[in-house]
């Protein structure tokens, strides 16, 4: 993930959760509304692509490895659909995920 998409990301998962007003955290934090706002919708789009694709499931392998648990393979997804996983977890808080 870009260090502008983690910046942005982790300011959008803030003002969700504070329940404040846009304007009100961008003043408080000294951010650039009009930057937030477009990072904002950008991100938000982003989820909404991966709600969207939600019906378009990819065949995953699960194996059990004894020196670390259970193992995901996610190696036949493409970049694209990965990067929007990861993004959609680690919006809803889904703990760590290890790449």
């Amino acid at each position: 993930m870009s260090s502008k998409m983690d910046f942005w990301s982790n300011h959008v998962r803030a003002l969700d959760r504070s329940g404040g007003s846009l304007a009100a955290y961008a003043r408080e934090n000294d951010l650039s509304r009009s930057q937030f706002m477009y990072w904002r919708q950008k991100i938000l789009s982003r989820a909404e692509e991966v709600i969207a694709d939600a019906n378009d499931f990819e065949e995953v392998t699960v194996s059990e490895d004894q020196s670390s648990g259970s193992i995901l393979d996610l190696a036949s997804l493409g970049r694209n659909r990965l990067y929007a996983i990861i993004q959609a977890l680690a919006a809803d808080g889904g703990g760590s995920c290890e790449v």
